[in-house]
C-alpha cells in the first residue's frame, strides 16, 4: 500500500488533484496536507468533510469526518476506496473545514481523476469475443482443473467422515444443552418469584417509613405545643404584676404610631417612584426588540443560531458590491444579468428656432438646440463627454412658436460631468452647449433609475464596447479588503527593479523618476486610506481629492523620510475612483535604492487596518453577443450541469431600408400640422406590442392619441411597425424618401421573445467567484456593466453568537442589579406595613 502527499490550498485555487484507477480499494492512501499563506493550517478541534462530484452530471457524494492524523501539522489521511473510485471520470473536489462550534471557517477545491481499468476492459473484450482459440484455452483450463478435481475427492471424503463424526458429538452436546436449559428456566422462574417478593417488602418498608416520619412530626408538633401552652401561663402571671406599666406603654406606643404613620406615607411615597422606575426599565426591556420580552427574544436568538449554521450564505445583487462577514470559498449560483441603455439625444437632429417676437428664447446668442422627449415626474441625468463646458437646459409643453415663452427659467450645469434633473408636468427637455470653451463637448441625457453615468451615444449593451474579433468579452473581479495590487506595478526604466510577493524594490537614477502605474479596485468616488512601509521612496496618487472634498492632480504618502535608508509608515486618507492611479517615486535630490512593502489600501471605514496582501479572481468570458436588459427582461449566462449558458430573452430587429412598406399620412396622420409623414412597415419578425424600445424614435401604443400628437413616434400593431416622421428629414415626401432615410440612419427596436433561445457558451464551465475573508469586493470591469446575481458563504452566524451574548449580558444585569434591587425595595416596604399593622 503506497502513500502520496499532496498539499490542498485554502487560500488559492489547486492545479494538481488525485489521480486513480477504476476499482482501487485500499492500494493507495493520500496524504492531504491543508495550507493556507504557503503554511500548514491547525485542524486542531475541527471536523472536515469531503464532497465530490463527477463534472457535467449531478453524481456524487459526501464523505464526513476525515480522518485527522496530526491536526497541528494540518494533516489527514485519506485512503483510495472503490467508493470513490467505482466510476472513471474526472471528478471536482472540495474540502470544506468546519470550527468547533459547527461554522464552516474552510473550503478548498481541487480535481479528482479516475481513470479506466485496463485489465477489466480487456477482460470485457474477451467475454465478449466468438474466437475459437479462446474457446480452446478455456477447455483447456477446465481439463487441468477436472484432474484437481479428482485428486482432491479423496480428501473431500475423508473430510467429510471427520465431518459426520463432529456432527454427531455436536448433537450430543446439544441434548446436555437441552437439559440445562429446562433447569435455568426453573431457576429464573424462582428468582422472578423472589424479585417479586422483593419488590412488595421494599414497598412495606417504604410505607413504614412514611409512616414513622409523620407519626414523629405530630410528636413534635405536641411538644412544643405543650411548651407554648406553659410559656403562655408564665407570661400571664408575669403580666398580672405589670398591668399598669403596659397602660402605659400603650400610651407612648399610639405616640410611636403617630412617628410610624408618617413614616409609612413617606416610604408609600418611594415606593410609588420605584414602582415608576420599574415600569420605564420593564418598557425599556420590551423595547429590546420592538415588541419581545428578553427570554423570548433569547430563544429565538438560538433558533436562529441553529438555523444559521445550516444555512450561512447570503444573496447579493449588483455590478458593484461590497460584501461583509464573508468567508473564504466561492460564490454559489452566480447569474449574470444584460442591461441596455439608451441616450436620448439625437447628436444627428438639432432643431433650430425661428428667432421672432414669438419665439423660444433661452438664450440670444445661441440658435441650435437639442430637444428630448420626456416622461413627466422623472429623474433623468444630464451627462456630458467633458467637465468644461456649460449646459443651459429648460423644459417646455411645445416647440411651436404661438406657445412659447420668452425669458424661460432655466437650469445652468456646469463644471461637474453628471447632473441630475427632475422633471415636472413638461413634455420637452430643450438643452444647449455654451460652446464659448469647447466646441466638441457633448451630452447624453438617460433616464436616472439606470445609476449610469458615463457618456455614451445612441444605444449601448452590456458588452457590447468591449468586442474581440467576433466575440464580446465580460469581465468579472472578486477581491479581497485590500484595494491596491502591488503586482500592478513594473519597473518604468528603475534599475535592478524586482517586484516579488507584493515587495518592490529597486533603484531611482533621478529626482521625482517613478515606477509604472498601478489602479486602485473601485468604480465610484471613494474614501480610502493609502499605506505602506517606505525606504527610499514614497507612493504617489493621481486624480484624486484631498479629505475636505479639493480635487488634486498628485498628492503623496504623508511621513516619508529624508534619510533614504530609513524605513517609515506612509499613510494617506483621500478619495478616489476609477480614474485615479498610484506608483511609487523617489523624493530625494540624488540616486536612491528604494524598497517598499505592505502596500495597502483600505475603505476608511473599515476598522480593521492591518495588512492584508492583495488577492483576487478575475474572469474574462467570452460569448457571441452583448448581454441586453431592459424593464420588460434582460438576457441572463448562468451555469448549468457543468456548462455555463445564456438564456437570450431579448430578440432585436435592424431595419434596413428594404422592408415592405406604405403610405399611410391621409389616414393616421390628424395633428393638424402638416409637419408629419406616417408609414407602415411589414418586418419578418413577430415584436411585442408593449414590451419594446428603440434608439430613434419614442414608443408608443398605436391609437388615436398617436394620430393627434405632435411630435414623432413608433407603435406596433399586430399588422406591423407604424412610424411618425418629421417631414424635414426625409429627402422626398414618399416611401423612397423614407427609405433612404432608414437606410442612413440605422434604427434597432429591442423586444422580448415569445420564445427564450438558450445558448452554450464555449470553453467556459464557471462563472463563479473567490470569496474572502471577513470581506469581499464584487466588479463587473464593462464599460456597460450588467447585474451580478448570487450568494456568498459568510459567517454570519458569529455575528449573531455575538448579539447573543449581548443579550444574555442584558439579561444578567436584570437578574443580578435590578431584580434584587426591587425585591430588598419591596421586602422593607412589607415590613413597615407590618409594623404599623401590629401597632
Amino acid at each position: 500500500m503506497s502513500e502520496i502527499g499532496l498539499n490542498i490550498n485554502v487560500d488559492s485555487y489547486n492545479n494538481e488533484g488525485i489521480k486513480t484507477i477504476k476499482g482501487n480499494n485500499n492500494a493507495e492512501i493520500y496524504k492531504l496536507y491543508i495550507l493556507k499563506n504557503k503554511r500548514r493550517l491547525s485542524l486542531v478541534g475541527k471536523t472536515v468533510k469531503l464532497g465530490y462530484v463527477m463534472v457535467g452530471t449531478t453524481n456524487g457524494d459526501v464523505i464526513e469526518n476525515l480522518n485527522i492524523t496530526n491536526a497541528e501539522q494540518g494533516e489527514i489521511t485519506f485512503p483510495i476506496t472503490n467508493r470513490i473510485s467505482k466510476k472513471d471520470g474526472v471528478y471536482s473536489c472540495q474540502l470544506a473545514i468546519y470550527g468547533a462550534d459547527g461554522f464552516l471557517e474552510h473550503t478548498a477545491t481541487f480535481g479528482l481523476t479516475v481513470e479506466a481499468n485496463i485489465f477489466t476492459k480487456i477482460a470485457g473484450e474477451i467475454a465478449d469475443s466468438k474466437d475459437f482459440t479462446y474457446l480452446e484455452n478455456i477447455l483447456d483450463k477446465a481439463s487441468k482443473l477436472s484432474e484437481k478435481l479428482k485428486e482432491n475427492t479423496s480428501s473431500a471424503t475423508n473430510a467429510n467422515s471427520n465431518l459426520e463424526s463432529n456432527i454427531t458429538e455436536a448433537n450430543n452436546i446439544n441434548s446436555k444443552l437441552l437439559e440445562n436449559t429446562s433447569t435455568a428456566t426453573s431457576l429464573n422462574k424462582n428468582l422472578e418469584s423472589n424479585i417479586n417478593l422483593a419488590k412488595e417488602v421494599k414497598e412495606t418498608i417504604k410505607d413504614l417509613d412514611t409512616k414513622n416520619i409523620e407519626a414523629t412530626e405530630k410528636i413534635e408538633r405536641l411538644e412544643g405545643l405543650n411548651a407554648k401552652a406553659e410559656e403562655l401561663s408564665n407570661n400571664i402571671n408575669e403580666a398580672l404584676p405589670v398591668k399598669d406599666a403596659l397602660v402605659k406603654n400603650t400610651e407612648e406606643a399610639k405616640a410611636a404610631n403617630t412617628n410610624l404613620l408618617a413614616a409609612n406615607q413617606e416610604a408609600t411615597s418611594k415606593n410609588t417612584e420605584l414602582q415608576a422606575s420599574l415600569e420605564k426599565t420593564k418598557e425599556f426591556i420590551d423595547g429590546l426588540d420592538g415588541s419581545q420580552n428578553i427570554p423570548q427574544l433569547r430563544l429565538d436568538v438560538t433558533e436562529l443560531q441553529n438555523g444559521l449554521k445550516s444555512n450561512q450564505s447570503l444573496a447579493y445583487s449588483g455590478s458593484s458590491i461590497s460584501a461583509e462577514n464573508t468567508l473564504e470559498g466561492r460564490t454559489e449560483g452566480m447569474k449574470i444579468k444584460g442591461r441596455t441603455l439608451v441616450n436620448l439625444v439625437d447628436e444627428r437632429v438639432n432643431f433650430i428656432p425661428n428667432l421672432g417676437s414669438n419665439t423660444l428664447k433661452v438664450d440670444n446668442n445661441v440658435t441650435t438646440y437639442s430637444s428630448v422627449r420626456i416622461e413627466p415626474n422623472t429623474e433623468y441625468y444630464i451627462i456630458k463627454n467633458k467637465k468644461t463646458d456649460r449646459i443651459i437646459c429648460a423644459m417646455v409643453d411645445t416647440l411651436e412658436a404661438e406657445n412659447a415663452i420668452e425669458n424661460l427659467p432655466v437650469t445652468v450645469i456646469s463644471q461637474d460631468k453628471v447632473y441630475k434633473i427632475r422633471t415636472t408636468s413638461k413634455k420637452i427637455l430643450v438643452c444647449y452647449i455654451k460652446t464659448t470653451l469647447d466646441e466638441s463637448c457633448k451630452i447624453c441625457i438617460a433616464k436616472a433609475s439606470s445609476n449610469y453615468t458615463e457618456y455614451f451615444e445612441g444605444i449601448k449593451s452590456f458588452g457590447e464596447a468591449e468586442q474581440e474579433g467576433d466575440k464580446y468579452k465580460i469581465t468579472l473581479l472578486s477581491h479581497g479588503r485590500n484595494l491596491m495590487n502591488a503586482n500592478d506595478i513594473t519597473s518604468n526604466s528603475t534599475q535592478n527593479f524586482s517586484n516579488n510577493n507584493g515587495i518592490i524594490s529597486g533603484t531611482f537614477s533621478r529626482i521625482n523618476q517613478g515606477t509604472g502605474v498601478g489602479d486602485f479596485k473601485v468604480r465610484k468616488k471613494t474614501k480610502v486610506k493609502v499605506k505602506a512601509i517606505c525606504k527610499g521612496c514614497r507612493i504617489i496618487i493621481q486624480k484624486c481629492w484631498l479629505e475636505g472634498g479639493e480635487y488634486r492632480e498628485i498628492i503623496d504618502t504623508n511621513n516619508w523620510s529624508n534619510n533614504s535608508n530609513q524605513s517609515t509608515l506612509g499613510v494617506r486618507v483621500c478619495y478616489v475612483d476609477k480614474n485615479s492611479k498610484w506608483y511609487i517615486e523617489n523624493p530625494h535630490s540624488n540616486n536612491s535604492n528604494f524598497e517598499i512593502q505592505d502596500i495597502c489600501c483600505y475603505k476608511s471605514e473599515d476598522s480593521n487596518s492591518n495588512y492584508e496582501p492583495y488577492k483576487q479572481d478575475k474572469k474574462d468570458i467570452l460569448i457571441s453577443a452583448p448581454l441586453p436588459g431592459f424593464d420588460f427582461g434582460e438576457d441572463i449566462m448562468y451555469e448549468e450541469n457543468g456548462q455555463v449558458k445564456i438564456t437570450r430573452n431579448i430578440d432585436n430587429y435592424i431595419f434596413t431600408g428594404n422592408e415592405t412598406m406604405r403610405d399611410t399620412t391621409e389616414q393616421d396622420e390628424k395633428s393638424g400640422t402638416g409637419k408629419y409623414k406616417v408609414f407602415a412597415l411589414t418586418v419578418n419578425k413577430t415584436i411585442d406590442i408593449n414590451k419594446n424600445i428603440n434608439n430613434n424614435f419614442p414608443k408608443e401604443q398605436f391609437n388615436v392619441a398617436f394620430q393627434n400628437m405632435d411630435s414623432e413616434g413608433l407603435a406596433i400593431t399586430q399588422y406591423g411597425v407604424y412610424i411618425k416622421i418629421l417631414k424635414s428629414k426625409l429627402s422626398t415626401q414618399d416611401t423612397e424618401g423614407f427609405k433612404a432615410w432608414l437606410k442612413a440612419n440605422q434604427t434597432v427596436i429591442y423586444f422580448l421573445r415569445t420564445t427564450p433561445v438558450t445558448e452554450i457558451v464555449e470553453n467556459c464551465v464557471d462563472i463563479d467567484l473567490d470569496t474572502y475573508q471577513e470581506k469581499t469586493y464584487f466588479n463587473i470591469l464593462n464599460s456597460l456593466p450588467g447585474t451580478l446575481d448570487f450568494k456568498v458563504p459568510s459567517n454570519i452566524g458569529s455575528v449573531v453568537q455575538n448579539m447573543a451574548k449581548e443579550v444574555n449580558n442584558i439579561w444578567d444585569v436584570i437578574n443580578n442589579l435590578l431584580v434584587p434591587s426591587i425585591v430588598k425595595a419591596n421586602g422593607n416596604l412589607a415590613m413597615l406595613k407590618l409594623n404599623n399593622n401590629l401597632n
